[in-house]
C-alpha cells in the first residue's frame, strides 16, 4: 500500500499489532527504526494473551525521544509516546489504543493525566483507535469530545474510519463508524485524510504538518506604542501638580523653572504613559475594539469552559461570565464605531468608507485568474470575454434545436378559436 502512494510519510503508526516478544523484529520497513510496546501476559492483568499491541516507525534521520513515563499498557488502555524536534517546536506524538468494552471514564480520566500536566510544553499529536464512535451523539461521545476539548485538542479526521457489512435479522447491512482519528492543537496547520485501502476493515489515516505556520502568524508584525488612558491620565496630571508645587515655589529663575519643568514632566511622562510592544495580526486589526483587558477575559471564560466540562465548577458560573463577557464585547464594539463615525463626521467620503470596510469582507483574493483554453485571460480582456459569451447564449442555444419539417401549427391542438391569438 506504501509504495503505491510512493510513501511520503516520515512516521508510521499503527495499533492492535498483535506482535509479541518472539517476533516483533520480523516487522520492518527500510529506513526506518521500530519501537514498539508488546501486550504483556501476566496473571495479574486482566488482558487478553493475544491482541494489543502498539508500534511506531520513524525515518532513520528523524531524531526523537522515547517518552517511557507516558506509556502505559493497561486493561482498558495502550499508550505510546514519542518527542520530536520540528520546526523549532517540540511535537509530542502519541499512539493510543481504547481496548473495546472498557471504561470510558478511565480512559479520559488517564488521558487527561497525561496531556493536562505538559499541553503547554508540547506540540501535542494522538493518533490511534478510540474504539468511540464520533459519528453518534450520546453521553460517552460528549465525554470524550469534552476531554479532548478541555487539553485544547480536535479532531482531523471527519469521515467514517470503518465501514462494514454486519448480518442483521437475516439481511446484511452496512456499518459506518469513525473510532480512528488524529487529534491536534488547534493552532497547526495541517493537512489530513484517509487512504482507502482493502489492507484493513480500518481505513488508514493520515497527518501532514506544514512546514510553514498559519498566515495570520506570518504576517504579524510587532509594533510599538504608549499605553494611554483615562486612569494613567488621571495619575499623572495629580503626579505632576504634585510635584511642580514641591519643585517650583522657591525658583525665581525662569530659565531654571522651565528646564526643571521639563526634566520633571519628561521623567513623569515616561512613568505613567510608557512604550510598549505589541504584536499585531490581522485578526486584530479586524477587531481593533477588542483590547487586551478584553483579550485576557476571553481567555478566563475559556478556562472556566474548561473547568465547567470537567464538573469542577457549577456550569451557571461560567454561563454567567461567558454571558458578561459577550456584553463586554457588544458594547466595545458599538463604542468604538460611535468613536470612529464621530472622527468621520461632515465627511460623507470618510463615512461611506467606514461603513463598507465596516460590512464588507475583510479578507479578499486578489488572485483569481480566469482561463480559457488552458491559457489565463489579461485582466483587460475580461469584459469583452464575458459579453461575448452572455451575448452568444441565444444563438448556442437555438444551434442546439433539432430541425423538423412539421409546421408549427401541427403542435397547436386543440385550439379555442375566441381566443384572442388566431392562427
Amino acid at each position: 500500500m506504501l509504495n503505491s502512494i510512493n510513501n511520503p510519510f516520515h512516521i508510521l503508526a499503527f495499533t492492535e499489532t498483535w506482535l509479541k516478544a518472539d517476533n516483533y523484529n520480523l516487522v520492518e520497513f527500510d529506513d526506518y527504526e521500530h519501537i514498539c510496546k508488546i501486550r504483556p501476559v501476566d496473571n495479574n492483568f486482566d488482558m487478553k494473551e493475544t491482541g494489543g499491541g502498539l508500534s511506531i516507525f520513524i525515518k532513520k534521520h528523524i531524531q526523537y525521544k522515547l517518552r517511557e513515563d507516558l506509556n502505559f499498557m493497561l486493561p482498558f488502555v495502550e499508550t505510546l509516546f514519542i518527542e520530536v524536534p520540528h520546526n523549532n517546536k517540540t511535537f509530542l506524538i502519541g499512539v493510543i489504543y481504547r481496548i473495546p468494552n472498557t471504561s470510558i471514564d478511565l480512559f479520559n480520566d488517564t488521558i487527561n493525566s497525561l496531556i493536562e500536566p505538559i499541553k503547554n510544553e508540547h506540540e501535542i499529536i494522538l493518533v490511534g483507535d478510540f474504539n468511540i464512535c464520533l459519528m453518534k451523539e450520546n453521553s460517552h461521545t460528549r465525554e470524550f469530545r469534552n476531554c479532548m476539548q478541555s487539553n485544547s485538542l480536535f479532531p482531523t479526521i471527519l469521515e467514517a474510519t470503518r465501514v462494514a457489512n454486519v448480518l442483521r435479522n437475516g439481511d446484511y447491512q452496512v456499518t459506518q463508524t469513525l473510532i480512528d482519528n488524529i487529534f491536534i492543537n488547534d493552532k497547526l496547520n495541517h493537512k489530513s485524510g484517509l487512504i482507502y485501502s482493502s489492507i484493513s476493515d480500518h481505513y488508514p489515516i493520515f497527518l501532514s504538518i506544514c512546514n510553514e505556520s498559519l498566515n495570520y502568524q506570518e504576517n504579524s508584525q510587532v509594533i510599538y506604542c504608549r499605553l494611554i488612558d483615562d486612569n494613567r491620565i488621571r495619575k499623572f496630571k495629580s503626579a505632576l501638580q504634585l510635584s511642580l508645587t514641591n519643585s517650583l515655589l522657591d525658583v525665581n529663575e525662569a530659565s531654571e523653572a522651565f528646564s526643571k519643568f521639563d526634566s520633571k514632566f519628561t521623567e513623569l511622562y515616561e512613568k505613567y504613559f510608557p512604550i510598549v510592544s505589541k504584536k499585531i495580526t490581522k485578526k486584530s486589526l479586524l477587531k481593533p475594539w477588542v483590547t487586551d483587558i478584553l483579550v485576557e477575559r476571553i481567555k478566563i471564560k475559556e478556562n472556566l469552559l474548561k473547568l465547567s466540562n470537567k464538573g469542577r465548577i457549577n456550569k451557571s458560573v461560567y454561563t454567567k461570565f461567558r454571558n458578561k463577557v459577550t456584553a463586554q464585547l457588544k458594547s466595545a464594539k458599538a463604542k468604538y464605531h460611535d468613536k470612529e463615525f464621530a472622527k468621520c463626521k461632515g465627511d460623507v467620503k470618510k463615512t461611506w468608507k467606514l461603513i463598507n470596510n465596516s460590512i464588507r469582507n475583510k479578507i479578499k483574493n486578489n488572485n483569481i485568474k480566469l482561463q480559457e483554453n488552458n491559457h489565463i485571460i489579461e485582466m483587460s480582456k475580461i469584459p469583452n470575454k464575458f459579453i461575448n459569451y452572455f451575448s452568444n447564449i441565444p444563438q448556442e442555444l437555438v444551434t442546439q434545436i433539432t430541425p423538423v419539417d412539421t409546421n408549427f401549427t401541427a403542435f397547436l391542438k386543440n385550439r379555442t378559436l375566441n381566443s384572442f391569438l388566431h392562427v
